[in-house]
C-alpha cells in the first residue's frame, strides 16, 4: 500500500471522526437552544429543561482536598512522566462520588439520578506542582490518604490536580428526560436523549458547544483541503 492510499484512507477516517463530533455537539447545542425552561410542577414524563438549586436527599459527602460538605465531588491527580524526548500524563487518582440529590425551583422539586449524565461543571480548585513549585500542604495530605506522594526519587513530581464539587444551594441547569415519578416528584434519569447537568449558565454552555462545532467545521474543511494540495503537488512533481 503506497503513501497516497494511506493518506487518503487516513483523511477519510479523520473526516468521519470529526463529522461525528460535530453532529453530537450540534444536536446538544440545538436541544439546549430550542428547549424552553419549565417549572417543575408542570413536568410530566418527557424531555425538559429546568433550573433550580441543589437540595441534598441523603447524608452529604466530604470532598477530599478542600473538605467541602457536598452532594458530588470529583478529585483527579495526574503525573507527568517522560520517555526519551516525549512526555505524557498518567492518572494517579480519579475519585468521583455522589449521593442522591434534587433540584428545587420556585414551584417544586425534581429528583436527579445522575448515573450516565453528562456533568459539565466548573473546576472549583485546580493547580500544579513540580521542580520549581512545591505541592501545597493540603494536597500532600490528601495524596497520603490515597497512598500517593508528591516526592520523587530526587525531585518533586510534576503533578496537576483538580477538584469539582456540588454544594447544597448551588444553582443547576438540567436538560434531560423525566422517566418516572417518586412520591409525586418527577425523576430525571438517563434514557435515550442527552442528559446534561451543569452549574454553568445556559449561555455559557451554548458558547462551549458552539466553539467545539466551529473547530470541527474548520477541520472538516482543512483535512480535504490539505489532502488536495498534497495530491496536486505529488502528481505534478512525479
Amino acid at each position: 500500500m503506497n503513501l497516497v492510499v494511506i493518506l487518503v484512507l487516513l483523511a477519510v477516517l479523520l473526516e468521519t471522526v470529526v463529522f461525528i463530533i460535530y453532529r453530537i455537539h450540534r444536536k446538544k447545542f440545538h436541544l439546549i437552544q430550542n428547549t424552553e425552561t419549565s417549572k417543575i410542577t408542570t413536568l410530566k414524563t418527557g424531555f425538559y429543561e429546568i433550573k433550580g438549586k441543589v437540595v441534598c436527599q441523603s447524608e452529604k459527602l466530604v470532598s477530599p482536598l478542600t473538605k467541602k460538605s457536598c452532594v458530588y465531588y470529583k478529585f483527579k491527580v495526574e503525573e507527568q512522566r517522560s520517555s526519551g524526548k516525549s512526555s505524557h500524563w498518567i492518572t494517579l487518582i480519579n475519585d468521583e462520588k455522589f449521593v442522591r440529590f434534587a433540584v428545587q425551583d420556585s414551584s417544586g422539586m425534581a429528583m436527579l439520578d445522575i448515573q450516565g449524565a453528562k456533568l459539565k461543571l466548573n473546576k472549583d480548585v485546580k493547580g500544579n506542582s513540580g521542580l520549581f513549585k512545591k505541592v501545597i500542604p493540603e494536597l500532600e495530605e490528601t495524596l497520603k490518604q490515597y497512598g500517593k506522594t508528591s516526592k520523587g526519587w530526587i525531585f518533586e513530581k510534576s503533578l496537576r490536580y483538580e477538584e469539582l464539587f456540588l454544594l447544597e444551594g448551588d444553582e443547576l441547569y438540567v436538560l434531560g428526560e423525566v422517566t418516572d415519578f417518586e412520591s409525586y416528584y418527577p425523576v430525571f434519569k438517563k434514557d435515550t436523549l442527552p442528559f446534561i447537568i451543569s452549574d454553568k449558565p445556559e449561555e455559557e454552555l451554548l458558547r462551549g458547544f458552539r466553539h467545539i462545532m466551529q473547530i470541527a467545521l474548520f477541520f472538516l474543511l482543512a483535512i480535504p483541503g490539505a489532502l488536495v494540495i498534497y495530491l496536486v503537488y505529488h502528481f505534478s512533481s512525479s
